[in-house]
């Protein structure tokens, strides 16, 4: 069981980036993040930003919450993952990721589900 499950997305559609992050706490939705990002940013690099700004929020003191979580993140970007599983790959974005990993956080890949036509 998790104290903390957050679920994730980046995206990119021309030159519009954007990403946004939601964290459930004991099953509650307690935050909704949102971000427009620079134009300049890959569909990669939003889903890596978006996850380490849930670790940051997730790592704030919550009124009346015990710090000490069960952590679920949730996100679609393999890419993602298999970076911060690879020691060998580095980028910015994810070494200020994995620094902000804390033990307890698990994640985990869900793929993109689309309607059969």
């Amino acid at each position: 069981m998790y104290t903390a499950e957050v679920y994730t997305e980046g995206s990119k559609n021309g030159d519009s980036v954007g990403a946004a992050g939601i964290i459930f706490l004991n099953g509650k939705l307690v935050h909704k993040l949102k971000f427009k990002l620079h134009g300049h940013c890959s569909n990669n690099q939003a889903e890596q930003i978006v996850i380490l700004k849930v670790l940051k929020k997730l790592g704030e003191p919550q009124d009346g919450q015990d710090n000490d979580k069960r952590v679920a993140i949730y996100t679609d970007s393999e890419i993602t993952l298999d970076l911060l599983q690879n020691k060998f790959k580095r980028n910015r974005l994810i070494e200020l990721t994995r620094n902000k990993i804390i033990a307890q956080a698990h994640l985990k890949w869900i793929g993109h589900f689309g309607l059969a036509k």
